[in-house]
C-alpha cells in the first residue's frame, strides 16, 4: 500500500473537512472571546450571574462543545477510513493525531472546571 498525502476514500477526505471546519470554528470563538461578545450580550449576563461566575467560562464551554465534537467526528471518520478503506494519508494521520490531542486536551479541561466546582 502507497502512502499519500492527500486522501483517496471518502470517509478520509470527510476527516480532513471536519478538521478544517474545526479549524474554523476554533478560530471564530477565539474571535468572538477576544472582542467582548459574551460579556456584552445578555446570555453572558445571565450565565455569569447565575449558572457559571465567569464570563470566560461562558466562551470556554460554548467554544468547547462545538469544536470538541467536530475534532471527534475528525478523529473518528479518519479512524475508520483508515481500518476499514485501508487509507494511508499523511494528512488522515494529522488529523487523527490533532483530534486526539484536542480530546485529550477537552477531557483535562472539563476535568479541572468539574474539580474547581467541587
Amino acid at each position: 500500500m502507497r502512502i499519500t498525502i492527500l486522501p483517496k476514500t471518502s470517509l478520509a477526505r470527510w476527516s480532513v473537512w471536519l478538521a478544517v471546519a474545526w479549524i474554523l470554528f476554533f478560530v471564530l470563538f477565539m474571535v468572538a472571546a477576544e472582542s467582548g461578545f459574551a460579556k456584552d450580550s445578555g446570555l453572558g449576563r445571565v450565565l455569569d450571574t447565575y449558572i457559571l461566575g465567569s464570563k470566560c467560562q461562558v466562551i470556554d464551554i460554548a467554544g468547547l462543545i462545538p469544536t470538541t465534537g467536530m475534532s471527534a467526528a475528525s478523529f473518528v471518520t479518519g479512524l475508520i477510513s483508515m481500518i476499514k478503506s485501508k487509507e494511508r494519508s499523511i494528512l488522515v494521520f494529522l488529523v487523527m493525531i490533532v483530534g486526539l490531542l484536542i480530546l485529550f486536551s477537552a477531557a483535562r479541561q472539563v476535568l479541572a472546571w468539574c474539580q474547581g466546582r467541587a
